[in-house]
């Protein structure tokens, strides 16, 4: 409109080809977008650009806080070998997706005479319609026990329980509801697995060699189809494929391997018009603010500390062996 008033006699027909310009570029951006959205092959590669600016943001802002920690222990320790590097980047997986979940609002329900842990990590039995708060340590060991011992096997026979809100006598109550869910590639191919004694649901196929046969091709996909087909499912007013995400998180720390089932949430990270908490997650880390944090104190406000870095960072030494360890804290074992 200012174009047109500043116009000389108010000409009509400059003002028109003013707008049409404007058009034509406004349809051509669109064009665009709709191609890349059409176009199976320019999809992929937007998918892929958006996966990698997504996670090098977070891998940057990681290895910053890696960088900090490293110069603080050489600097306290002197020492710093390959094992304890590997532990220390585990110890920065691990805080951050705590720090994550301690500002997110993830509640799972537990329902009534269903096991959890409370407060005092003590398991129980809830005696009412609850939620378990991801936020707290007992939290996220009651999501994990009522992911592979309720959750996993309900919706492998076929069905799982949601929640419904309803008030009673002027409050609300939390009520159990149960839906049916199709035959689920994903969910059929989970099994149970352990490590170090310690119970964990994956996939079977072997994460790390997908490619490996022709076979091993195909059933990756059915999985990643079936895993897709879960964001259809909602419990507690988030999908089905987001729960799993988190079990993920809390169980892996989002790590790759072989029975970890990291790399078949990788392709959620790209999707253009996806919300998941895996997309979320790795945004809220490379948006976060370290531009501030040059020293290791700065670090305490995302919840690390030092003794807790030296005791993760521990490597496993022998009794006979324990006089020539160099680090601060050892672990050994019971047998």
């Amino acid at each position: 409109m200012d174009d047109y008033v500043s116009l000389p006699n108010g000409d009509i027909a400059r003002y028109r080809d003013i707008v049409s310009d404007y058009y034509n570029i406004i349809k051509g951006t669109w064009n665009i977008f709709d191609m890349i959205e059409r176009i199976p092959h320019y999809n992929s590669i937007f998918k892929l650009l958006k996966t990698v600016y997504i996670s090098d943001a977070a891998i940057s802002k990681k290895s910053n806080i890696v960088n900090l920690i490293q110069r603080k222990v050489i600097e306290e320790s002197g020492f710093l070998d390959e094992q304890g590097v590997k532990n220390l980047l585990r110890y920065v997986d691990e805080l951050l997706i705590t720090n994550w979940l301690r500002e997110s609002d993830f509640k799972f329900p537990v329902f009534e005479e269903e096991e959890f842990f409370n407060r005092y990590v003590d398991r129980v039995i809830s005696p009412r319609n609850s939620f378990v708060d991801l936020s707290t340590s007992e939290g996220r060991a009651s999501f994990k026990l009522l992911m592979e011992s309720v959750l996993i096997p309900n919706l492998k026979a076929g069905f799982y329980n949601d929640i419904e809100r309803v008030e009673e006598d002027g409050k609300e109550v939390i009520k159990s509801v149960r839906k049916e869910i199709v035959s689920n590639a994903f969910i059929d191919g989970l099994m149970d697995n352990a490590d170090d004694g310690v119970p964990f649901k994956k996939l079977n196929i072997d994460m790390m060699n997908l490619n490996s046969t022709p076979a091993s091709s195909i059933k990756f996909q059915s999985y990643l189809d079936g895993l897709c087909k879960l964001k259809n499912y909602t419990l507690n007013g988030r999908p089905l494929s987001d729960w799993f995400m988190l079990y993920n998180f809390i169980v892996n720390q989002n790590r790759y391997g072989s029975d970890r089932l990291t790399t078949i949430f990788k392709p959620f990270i790209g999707l253009i018009k996806d919300n998941s908490v895996i997309k979320k997650y790795f945004q809220n880390t490379g948006e976060l603010d370290y531009s501030s944090l040059k020293t290791f104190e700065d670090l305490e406000d995302l919840g690390f500390n030092m003794r807790d870095a030296f005791i993760k960072m521990a490597p496993f030494v022998s009794r006979s062996a324990e006089r020539q360890a160099r680090t601060r804290f050892i672990r050994q074992s019971d047998g």
